[in-house]
């Protein structure tokens, strides 16, 4: 019997083994795109079992499948998923059309979700949007590309880019700056290689940003870098790019030397005063010039190229990608350059089933030359205002070439390059390594350690250079004591420590993912100056050659901490309800009797195109999701513009010496009154959203409105002067930004020819609800600061003033107007006028009214990629409009300072040009009629449409590549800021927010390159 049962058993056994091998089917194909090219990595699956595999370089694949009536899956990122039935098939090859990127995965806090299950705000920017680009900084990618997103570069200075990025409004008091993370480590955008970079996702609201808690008032950015690929084998990729630059706009001034000094004199007796120049001198400028053009003669077009080479692969356990990129800028004004290292190792290693490991590696080096840290600092002496203050009645340089000291002006801006020097060398190190481990199917566990380095050493050198005068050509240089010597360096080091559980599942129409960690981050930062004058030479200028009895030095060191537990829940049911939570509970050093806060968010969605009711054909994908949170803000502003790690405490001052028995003795003063029970601010936020794709996805249309309040915001509050000081820091002032963002695109296929557009615009009201909660009822609530104020009702720093009426044309007009004696006993008519809002007849303080505003209340992209044979035409533009800037001193006000003047001051009033665009010319300052207060007429709006960039490529066919060791060849030509659209006269409307000065901004550059992106 048991014989029996063995053989019975054995041919069972024979029989299912025989009838696998009957059914078993190897299948081969090749995986293309629309244009026919190999497609590198696609995903194929045979549903409803794990067993797959991936195409390879050259697209083909190869795989067993267990039936006849197997189905296989094809899917890959940017693309549909493809379905195709075996039905005894032994080849099948597959053409996939770009898909609604509904299975697309996007990178969210500590995790990923695909796209279609998002439930909060979130945009991300893929490596499209990057590709060959003369980037200099990444955040430049957005400008355009991400609705609810304002970027902001107000500087082209070589290394100094100075991008500010503001994610839906201005909605705090203290530092707006969004968390910025890379690969989930916070870190500077501005030194991360744009080659380098995969895709950046923006969290724009609580639902999306509630896990970083306590830093994610103000947005979320995270950018993620390219790792090495899943196919095995290694693919090496160059490239670069070589460019020119050169100003986007520079002032048109009067260099014509006769023409000012006529306008110079006209400025001094329109208010009684004695002419400047005399008729002399004003001929012998019309004869002999010398009509110097400082802005042209200083400007240049200037070299730029990047090259990037990176190799990256696969095997069995792991990938890789390592990278290294080359960036060398020279500057549209001489003597200034920039050279940037960096290299990148990203390496993940799958031990075994269960545990997997990663590294992160990358360097950085920057090395920027130039005339001073900032050529724009806004104040005399730097670059760009001494090129404002430099004449075109001054030479230039004499007929040896020597700098000419100026005659008529307060500078020669040639003297900067020469005279002065700074260097500054940045290192960064940013590293991370992980061990990830699979408890059970589902269920990972990921420890996480990570340490952020920055070095920075700047070296600040003043010397004497040879200069003539200007009259008897005597060459002389300058005396020793001139000589300066300045050396900085700070230093500063962040860990991070975090672990996490993942738990993913799915029960029949149930999907359940469940996170939870805790997270640990430190920084120490230190910083040292030290300078010296009177060296004996131009060539030895290290610190120990100067006078030893003119050393200064000056240390500081701070240090935070932050410790936090992060949770969220995902839920989908029937894949179209979904859910999501998410909880952070931080702890801050920044705060000394309250340190910890809760910061929760929910959000739900409904994907309604999935019920069985819906039967709207030309709609393909609908979504509707709203979303409530608190977020928080940690990161107050200290005195010195920077952020304060100790608000809370009372400040010490050692340097406040005082006298004792005759002496002077030193001592200690309490200089402020701190306050130990500041707590966060807090930020609730709500999202409604929309979204739909028409027509087989065609058409794809996002829609969100949102609204914004920050409460709690740490602010300086009078105090009484019993108390011995001005004011105290406390939890008063309360914000709201709200608004809307709608971004749509459409894409067509019409044979070899592809079309792609698209566009996204956004709108932001920004308003401040309450400063002083000690204020009594009744009491003004305001704070006015120079040109702008804070208090309710109005945006944050709106300008306020008054309302100009426009020009007074003629005595019996200006006899007719409001009493403006009171504003300037000088005025008269060509004066600017102003509204008498509050109808007393009298112009006085009572009829200031908010006039403008700092921060856009528009944002605008448009995109269009057109693609034919090979050949592929992308256009750019981005816009922002209904903001403004206040202008005084240089460039605003004629010789403001003994400035220049700007051409459109020749349309000036006069009694014989009573219509003309300006008032009567004055001398500059603010002590003229249509000075002395603050008034719209000076409001300078920036309103701009950009043509941000245009780029045409050709990637060589397959077949011309066929026979060598090239994988794919693309070359391109590209222009970069080609166009602005904007009646900003001056340098550039993207300018540094509440800068008042014409000198304070460097203009972006145009850049024209050339380049090639090479696989082999």
């Amino acid at each position: 019997m048991i014989k029996f049962t063995l053989i019975k058993t054995a041919l069972l056994a024979t029989s299912v083994l025989f009838s696998c091998i009957l059914t078993a089917q190897k299948i081969t194909g090749l995986v293309v795109d629309p244009d026919g090219t190999p497609l590198i990595g696609v995903n194929i699956l045979e549903q409803g079992t794990t067993n797959g595999t991936i195409t390879d370089l050259e697209g083909k694949y190869e795989l067993e499948v267990g039936a006849q009536d197997a189905v296989l899956l094809f899917s890959y990122t940017g693309f549909g998923q493809v379905e195709m039935p075996v039905n005894g098939q032994s080849i099948i090859n597959v053409t996939m059309s770009e898909g609604v990127g509904l299975d697309e995965v996007v990178v969210v806090g500590y995790s990923t979700q695909k796209k279609a299950n998002l439930t909060g705000a979130v945009t991300s920017v893929g490596v499209a949007e990057l590709k060959d680009r003369p980037l200099t900084s990444a955040a430049t990618a957005l400008q355009g590309a991400a609705p609810g997103v304002f970027i902001n570069q107000t500087s082209g200075q070589p290394g100094r880019d100075n991008v500010l990025i503001r994610i839906r409004g201005v909605g705090t008091l203290n530092n707006a700056d969004p968390l910025v993370l890379i690969d989930g480590i916070e870190a500077p955008i501005s030194n991360l290689n744009p080659d380098d970079i995969e895709s950046i996702t923006i969290l724009k609201d609580a639902a999306s940003a509630a896990i970083y808690g306590s830093r994610a008032a103000n947005g979320v950015v995270l950018v993620t870098t390219k790792r090495g690929g899943d196919v095995e084998g290694v693919t090496f990729n160059y490239n670069g790019y070589y460019g020119s630059s050169e100003a986007i706009r520079l002032p048109d001034v009067v260099d014509d030397a006769a023409l000012f000094a006529e306008l110079w004199n006209e400025a001094q007796t329109n208010f009684g005063e004695d002419p400047k120049f005399t008729p002399e001198q004003i001929a012998d400028f019309r004869a002999n010039g010398p009509n110097s053009n400082w802005f042209d003669e200083m400007f240049t077009t200037a070299p730029i190229t990047q090259h990037n080479f990176s190799a990256s692969g696969s095997s069995a356990k792991t990938n890789f990608r390592f990278s290294f990129g080359y960036l060398n800028q020279d500057g549209v004004l001489p003597k200034a350059d920039f050279e940037r290292y960096s290299a990148r190792l990203n390496l993940d290693t799958r031990i075994n089933d269960k545990v997997t490991v990663g590294v992160n590696l990358s360097l950085t080096r920057g090395d920027r030359n130039g005339h001073q840290e900032n050529l724009t600092a806004g104040g005399d002496g730097s670059l760009i205002a001494n090129m404002t203050r430099s004449q075109p009645g001054d030479k230039i340089f004499n007929e040896d070439g020597v700098i000419v000291r100026p005659q008529f002006g307060v500078a020669n801006a040639y003297i900067n390059p020469d005279s002065r020097n700074f260097n500054r060398k940045d290192n960064d190190i940013l590293g991370t390594t992980y061990l990830e481990y699979e408890v059970i199917e589902g269920l990972k566990l990921k420890g996480t350690a990570a340490i952020n380095y920055r070095h920075r050493f700047d070296r600040t050198n003043r010397v004497t250079i040879a200069t003539a005068d200007p009259i008897t050509n005597e060459v002389t240089t300058g005396p020793n004591d001139n000589r300066f010597g300045r050396r900085d360096t700070w230093n500063s080091i962040s860990l991070t420590t975090w672990l996490q559980a993942t738990y993913e599942k799915t029960f029949g129409s149930h999907y359940l993912k469940v996170l939870g960690g805790f997270n640990q981050e430190t920084n120490n930062t230190e910083s040292f100056w030290a300078s010296r004058t009177t060296f004996i030479s131009n060539n030895i200028l290290t610190l120990n050659a100067g006078d030893p009895s003119t050393a200064a030095n000056s240390e500081s060191a701070t240090r935070w901490g932050l410790q936090s537990y992060f949770g969220r829940i995902n839920y989908v049911y029937n894949d179209r309800y979904l859910f999501e939570a998410n909880l952070r509970y931080d702890g801050s050093s920044r705060f000394l009797n309250d340190k910890w806060g809760v910061f929760p968010s929910f959000s739900a969605g409904w994907i309604i195109s999935e019920e069985p009711f819906f039967k709207a054909a030309a709609i393909n994908f609908l979504k509707i999701r709203a979303s409530w949170g608190k977020l928080g803000n940690n990161r107050t502003i200290g005195t010195n513009g920077a952020i304060d790690n100790f608000r809370y405490a009372r400040t010490l001052d050692l340097t406040q010496n005082y006298t004792f028995g005759g002496g002077i003795v030193q001592g200690v003063a309490q200089t402020s009154l701190g306050n130990p029970d500041l707590v966060w601010e807090v930020t609730t936020s709500s999202n409604v959203g929309l979204n739909m794709h028409l027509f087989d996805a065609k058409i794809q249309i996002e829609a969100d409105y949102f609204s914004r309040v920050t409460e709690d915001i740490l602010f300086n509050i009078p105090v009484p002067s019993i108390s011995g000081f001005n004011s105290q820091i406390l939890n008063s002032a309360e914000v709201e930004n709200r608004g809307w963002e709608l971004s749509a695109f459409y894409r067509e296929r019409f044979g070899d020819f592809t079309i792609r557009v698209g566009g996204n615009v956004t709108n932001v009201q920004n308003e401040v609800l309450k400063l002083n909660k000690t204020l009594g009822e009744g009491e003004v609530d305001r704070r006015i600061s120079g040109v702008t104020v804070l208090q309710p009702g109005a945006p944050i720093n709106a300008y306020f003033g008054y309302r100009a009426t426009g020009i007074f044309r003629t005595q019996a007009e200006f006899d007719a107007a409001p009493d403006h004696s009171g504003i300037n006993a000088l005025y008269g008519p060509g004066d600017v006028g102003l509204e008498d809002l509050n109808g007393d007849g009298v112009i006085d303080p009572e009829d200031r009214q908010v006039i403008g505003n700092q921060s856009p209340e528009w944002i605008y992209g448009i995109n269009l990629d057109l693609g034919f044979k090979g050949f592929d035409l992308t256009v750019l533009l981005q816009g922002a409009a209904n903001y403004q800037t206040y202008g005084s001193s240089e460039l605003f006000w004629p010789f403001s300072n003994l400035h220049t003047v700007l051409n459109s001051w020749q349309d000036r009033w006069t009694p014989q040009n009573t219509g003309a665009e300006f008032p009567r010319i004055f001398l500059g300052g603010d002590g003229w009629p249509s000075t002395t207060v603050t008034n719209s007429f000076w409001l300078v709006d920036r309103t701009h449409l950009r043509l941000r960039n245009v780029q045409l490529s050709y990637t060589f066919p397959k077949s011309l590549t066929d026979n060598s060791f090239i994988e794919n060849l693309r070359v391109y030509i590209n222009g970069q800021n080609l166009a602005t659209f904007t009646s900003f006269p001056f340098f550039d409307p993207e300018r540094p927010a509440g800068q008042q000065r014409g000198s304070s901004g460097f203009p972006n550059l145009r850049i024209y390159s050339a380049g090639m992106s090479l696989n082999f």
